[in-house]
């Protein structure tokens, strides 16, 4: 049996820290969004 391999896929891990908190996506090179988590940033 020969298995066949396909191209690597190739994604994109973004982050933003800004002041309301820390978001974080996970997207391909195709613009398809795969996973994103945003964290609040607490007031001090």
């Amino acid at each position: 049996m020969k298995l066949e391999h396909s191209p690597p896929k190739k994604y994109i891990l973004a982050f933003d820290h800004g002041t309301s908190g820390i978001k974080t996506a996970l997207v391909s090179i195709h613009g398809e969004v795969l996973d994103f988590v945003y964290e609040h940033t607490p007031e001090k």
